[in-house]
């Protein structure tokens, strides 16, 4: 890997596609093409790809530096880009002369990590493969080059696409689950206002199927033009979603792709969860007796049904069961555990939700009376009085709300252990945490450099490697015991990490167990050149933050290895020294090498919570389309009451009710449902949340800390009390505007 430094000073990329470096060849198998100046010709001669050059601000003749990771000074003599594109995927390219590329990426190897053939006329590529794979040695593959594409794509895949598909479906699917909701208590209402309809419809002599065939046209005539809608919106926010990916850095060569076969599946999502939405509205509507036409309207039970509460509370119980044990316990599929856990108790809170909506109602709804008086508690009433309709409505919210709290508090809690477990086994005073994804790594020169200083007593550099540990990979730390044993708490069980030689290593107690393995055992190490070497347990310790896995001295690793980097450089200061002037000191030395900025262990603490903030901002953002649809669905049950009310409406207005009075009523029902979906949304997201971090706590083996943000969590409740307000701002504008004697009169 290699990392080139802009006109800023500043790293380019690497913080999501890869950046890369190799020897240029000008032939038609490299992807990039020189676009502007030449070719390398000598040492210190690069040349960038288009993107990169943009990003920084490079140009033909300008002198930067490229990070190997040892810090080169080179002067870009060439711009390349891959056909239109001025990147592959908003990946950075450097390319050397081969000598340069020699010596700073294999250091001085005279091997190649890959060949690109062209098979010759007549041969095809399949031949080609065959012909050069008996050729090569135990270790090595040959490929063809859609073989080698789709290999590419699979390893993208597999670090980086799968899970944020994975991520993209299950919002998906929260966002599919609220809408259904929606859609459900649509129909129920709308169904329910045509009670009469239905019923003399039975009277004259239509039959149940005819009337639930009816409805489920209806439905699906509903489905097919959302469903319409739905994916011309989505190509919209497709298209705004690949902009803003462009400016981060990640463009998507040929820009997004659209296939039909995608299309027709989120059309038919769509239109299935219409039809299911909306089957037990229809098939309720289709059991209206032909007597039922000449009653009033009926009187919700639901709060009463037995069946309901015992399958609700069986639910529920089943749900808590599963998270609990989970949490408390060490199973075996924990992780599962919680998952179908959480699926019966947010099943379970559906099912209870008319139990509960007319008593949970009554205790948020008083306060109105205090403050609102006759309006609060008319709006109170209204909420109580149909505990189906106000559960319904809530659980679309509450669903979501619940998601938001989930992440809220896993993010809080898993920022909370990092400062516990990874700052607080630091004893340095400063930090340099190469936080990129590029691979280029600091380098091993730099933390020297450092030690030199007079505001430095001494600085040791951690860097990150694997190698097969008794025939199974292994990640370790590649560092200098000695300084590290002075720098870094890893909570040492046995032996001596500060006597480490260069025939031992340490390892923590976690391996230690997994592997039966204890000071004075050998372990025979694989690495990547090849060569497997017995090294001794020479120490046992607690896994310590940055410390995790192994701790391997530097000398043993780069007998074996081409390149050596440091990740993270832990700086002690000299006894006096202040960290404001420490870190300037350190800055000013590694200065021009491309490496990051000196941070305190609070700092680096605070850029950690903000980095995990940054992702979860990501996660409120896609959730805040169900939200959304939730507030949309509020407003639109709010709107079709009205319509189903409008002669009690017209009946308050005759009496006395002002316009304002009115508008108040409505609005404060609206925030009522919200309340009780926000509240029930935070407390499900936290106890779900409990459950998953104390599963966490096993499957790390790292002490978790449950932290529950008590500010956060009253914003999101503020929010949904606010959205409240917001989704009744047009039903309540439309009740204030009946007509009081065509409401009146109205049936």
């Amino acid at each position: 890997a290699a990392q080139v430094v802009g006109a800023d000073g500043e790293p380019i990329g690497g913080d999501g596609p890869p950046t890369s470096g190799g020897n240029w060849v000008d032939d038609p198998a490299n992807p990039y093409a020189l676009v502007e100046g030449r070719a390398p010709a000598s040492s210190g001669e690069i040349v960038v790809d288009r993107g990169t050059a943009t990003t920084g601000s490079l140009e033909i003749g300008d002198a930067t530096t490229v990070r190997t990771p040892t810090p080169v000074a080179a002067t870009v003599v060439g711009i390349v880009a891959c056909g239109e594109e001025d990147s592959i995927g908003g990946s950075g390219y450097i390319g050397f002369t081969e000598a340069d590329a020699r010596e700073y990426l294999l250091g001085g190897d005279t091997g190649s990590t890959s060949l690109t053939l062209r098979a010759a006329d007549g041969t095809s590529p399949d031949e080609l493969r065959d012909r050069v794979a008996s050729t090569l040695p135990e270790g090595f593959e040959a490929l063809t080059g859609d073989q080698a594409s789709q290999r590419a794509t699979e390893q993208v895949g597999d670090e980086f696409l799968d899970a944020f598909e994975v991520s993209l479906l299950v919002f998906t699917g929260v966002a599919l689950l609220v809408a259904a909701f929606s859609i459900f208590n649509t129909f129920s209402v709308v169904l329910a206002q045509r009670t009469r309809e239905s019923a003399l419809l039975r009277a004259v002599g239509a039959t149940r199927r005819q009337v639930l065939g009816s409805i489920t046209l209806e439905a699906a005539i509903v489905g097919v033009l959302a469903a319409v809608g739905g994916v011309i919106v989505g190509l919209g926010l497709a298209v705004g979603l690949t902009e803003g990916m462009g400016s981060l850095g990640i463009d998507l060569p040929g820009g997004i792709t659209v296939e039909p076969s995608s299309l027709l599946v989120a059309a038919g999502v769509g239109l299935v969860v219409t039809l299911v939405a909306s089957l037990a509205p229809a098939v309720r509507a289709s059991r209206v007796a032909p007597l039922a036409a000449l009653r009033d309207a009926a009187v919700d039970r639901s709060d009463g049904s037995r069946v309901r509460t015992g399958l609700g509370v069986l639910l529920s119980a089943a749900g808590a069961a599963l998270v609990m044990v989970a949490a408390l316990g060490e199973p075996d599929a924990a992780l599962a555990m919680v998952g179908w856990g959480a699926a019966l108790c947010t099943i379970g809170v559906v099912v209870l939700g008319p139990v509960i909506a007319r008593p949970a109602a009554r205790l948020l709804g008083a306060p109105l009376l205090v403050v609102r008086g006759s309006t609060g508690e008319l709006a109170r009433g209204n909420a109580m009085r149909n505990p189906r309709r106000t559960a319904g409505t809530a659980s679309a919210l509450m669903i979501g709300v619940a998601v938001v709290s989930l992440f809220t508090v896993v993010g809080s809690s898993v920022s909370t252990m990092i400062r516990q477990s990874v700052v607080g086994s630091i004893s340095s005073d400063l930090l340099l945490v190469d936080d990129g994804m590029s691979g280029s790594g600091m380098s091993p020169d730099l933390a020297p450099r450092i030690s030199a200083l007079d505001e430095v007593d001494e600085a040791v550099g951690l860097g990150y490697a694997a190698a097969l540990f008794g025939g199974q990979e292994q990640e370790f730390v590649v560092t200098n015991p000695e300084l590290l044993a002075r720098s870094l708490d890893v909570g040492l069980r046995d032996g001596s990490i500060e006597d480490l030689d260069d025939d031992q290593l340490a390892i923590s107690t976690d391996l230690a167990e997994e592997r039966g393995w204890e000071v004075g055992s050998t372990v025979d190490v694989g690495f990547i050149d090849g060569t497997t070497m017995p090294l001794t347990v020479g120490a046992v310790y607690d896994d310590a933050g940055l410390a995790e896995g192994a701790i391997m001295s530097r000398a043993t690793w780069t007998e074996h290895s081409t390149r050596a980097l440091d990740s993270v450089i832990a700086v002690t200061l000299t006894n006096g020294v202040g960290a404001a002037e420490g870190a300037a000191a350190v800055d000013a030395a590694v200065s021009g090498s491309g490496a990051p900025a000196a941070q305190t262990l609070d700092e680096y603490a605070d850029d950690v919570a903000g980095q995990i903030n940054q992702q979860l901002g990501i996660v409120y953002v896609l959730l805040a389309l169900s939200i959304i649809i939730a507030l949309m669905g509020i407003a639109n049950t709010l709107s079709l009451s009205i319509h189903e009310r409008s002669r009690e409406l017209g009946l308050l207005r005759a009496i006395g009710q002002t316009r304002g009075q009115l508008r108040a009523m409505v609005r404060l029902e609206s925030v009522l449902i919200a309340v009780f979906g926000t509240v029930g949304g935070i407390g499900l997201g936290l106890f779900l949340a409990w459950g998953l971090v104390s599963t966490l706590d096993q499957l790390v083996q790292t002490a978790t800390v449950f932290s529950a943000p008590v500010a956060q969590l009253w914003v999101i409740a503020l929010i949904g009390a606010v959205a409240g307000v917001l989704a009744a701002t047009r039903p309540a504008r439309r009740a204030a505007r009946l007509d009081v004697l065509g409401a009146i009169a109205a049936e």
